[in-house]
């Protein structure tokens, strides 16, 4: 037979199970802070890439940047959710503000919505998904990023099957 003090027990462990669970599952529904919308970019493959520029030789002039999209023109307004920038300081090299990373991070689901520029673009020079993507030299067209960090102005280039090369 049960005793009265075996089932005090049991009730005691049902209840601290049922609130562990309780807020366990809560806290799943809360917004994460600005310090985990940085914690989930830097995982990812874009942001890696970006650090490893010129085998990590900018790290030194990159700034990051979390606020909401409201805050920003970068993105459309959307509520709960996190704008994460990095950026190469232009007093380092100067660009027109495209060599940068900015990702979108939905707030709750703990989701990235969007990545601009993918990861390609940091891993392979010549990577482009339109003309508009590409800068040429005398001799070379690479994407927009590396052909600002190669520091080529003037001629664009042409993108054909996501690969710039010289018109």
């Amino acid at each position: 037979m049960y005793t009265s003090r075996k089932i005090s027990l049991v009730l005691f462990i049902l209840f601290w199970v049922a609130v562990i669970w309780l807020g366990l599952v809560s806290d799943r529904n809360k917004p994460i802070s600005q310090k985990q919308a940085l914690t989930i970019a830097e995982k990812t493959e874009a942001v890696k890439s970006f650090y490893a520029l010129q085998e990590g030789g900018y790290v030194q002039c990159m700034t990051k940047q979390v606020v909401r999209p409201c805050d920003t023109d970068w993105v459309t307004c959307i509520d709960e959710a996190w704008v994460v920038k990095y950026e190469i300081n232009p007093r380092c090299i100067d660009h027109d503000g495209r060599l940068s990373v900015t990702l979108l991070i939905d707030a709750v689901s703990r989701e990235i919505k969007s990545v601009f520029p993918e990861a390609e673009y940091f891993q392979d020079p010549q990577y482009c998904l339109a003309s508009y993507d590409c800068l040429s030299g005398k001799n070379d067209s690479l994407n927009f990023i590396y052909g600002q960090i190669k520091r080529l102005k003037g001629r664009k280039g042409i993108c054909k099957n996501n690969r710039c090369e010289l018109q």
